[in-house]
């Protein structure tokens, strides 16, 4: 193998592991949501059944109805604003979502 055949392979050998690591924090960024959104349903089911006495069926209920609305969400092509929005809307709480 003469010197640029090898030079050609190592550039992309260097650029194939710059990919590997991309992939590599991307799924790490995406589990970290992932374990987020589950922290915050067990978090909201925990605090629910502690304050007001909500049991499992209740709380299966409630998830059933968040994510039918998730689905609206992602069906209408809703951002986080716009639900924010209704919610203040709705009920005159402000979140910043910014």
């Amino acid at each position: 193998m003469n010197r640029k055949m090898r030079r050609a392979l190592e550039k992309s050998n260097a650029h194939s592991a710059r990919r590997i690591v991309q992939k590599q924090r991307q799924a790490e960024r995406d589990q970290t949501q992932h374990d987020m959104i589950v922290g915050m349903y067990i978090m909201m089911g925990l605090k629910l059944h502690e304050v007001f006495g909500f049991g499992g069926q209740r709380l299966m209920r409630l998830y059933g109805a968040i994510d039918e609305e998730c689905g609206r969400w992602k069906s209408e092509g809703l951002d986080i604003r716009n639900l924010a929005n209704e919610l203040k809307e709705k009920t005159g709480i402000e979140v910043p979502v910014d």
